[in-house]
């Protein structure tokens, strides 16, 4: 964030603040969004829009698996959460490396649970965004999980069901090359 007396890094979770509030000050414009790289290609994120394809998302959830321990014995499961509260919000779970993918959905669906609290418009109201931010959810870590039982996930190779000796498709061909370039 710039201004005329300076400039300040600012953390995307620090950034909003509340509901169309944010962490500027008077005079304050963004003069750059820096993006870090990932620690793993196994990510995905879900948008679901009531009105149209093209609209406000009324819930979307961004969902990644990073391998943590010595052993990469377990994962932390990131989540990031929109318009499903008056702010972003995120969410970080530790999950055993040879978890049933039911059992993380489950726990990634009661996390989130906690923190949706969503504003009722004309996309929907209140008990409809929760349930849909749900669905988000699942999808969401659902994708994460299936980027990460790919071959293309390296070092998490092994460590799902489905790992061993499936081809690879263009897209998770695409993928990989965007993840490792992005290193």
């Amino acid at each position: 964030l710039t201004s005329a007396g300076g400039s300040r890094l600012v953390a995307v979770r620090e950034f909003f603040t509340g509901f169309q509030q944010t962490a500027l000050t008077e005079g304050e414009l963004v003069t750059a969004v820096l993006i870090p790289a990932q620690p793993s290609p196994a990510a995905a994120f879900a948008k679901l829009s009531s009105l149209s394809v093209n609209d406000w998302p009324c819930a979307s959830a961004a969902a990644l698996l990073v391998p943590t321990g010595r052993r990469r014995e377990r994962w932390e499961l990131r989540l990031g959460l929109g318009a499903l509260a008056a702010k972003p919000e995120y969410l970080s779970l530790e999950v055993p490396a040879g978890a049933p993918v039911d059992e993380m959905l489950e726990a990634a669906q009661r996390a989130a649970d906690q923190v949706i609290d969503p504003i009722p418009d004309v996309r929907g109201g209140v008990d409809f965004k929760r349930r849909l931010g749900l669905v988000a959810v699942r999808d969401a870590v659902r994708g994460a999980w299936d980027l990460a039982a790919e071959p293309a996930a390296g070092s998490m190779r092994g460590s799902v069901p489905g790992s061993a000796g499936e081809e690879d498709s263009d897209v998770q061909r695409t993928s990989r090359r965007r993840w490792w370039r992005g290193r």
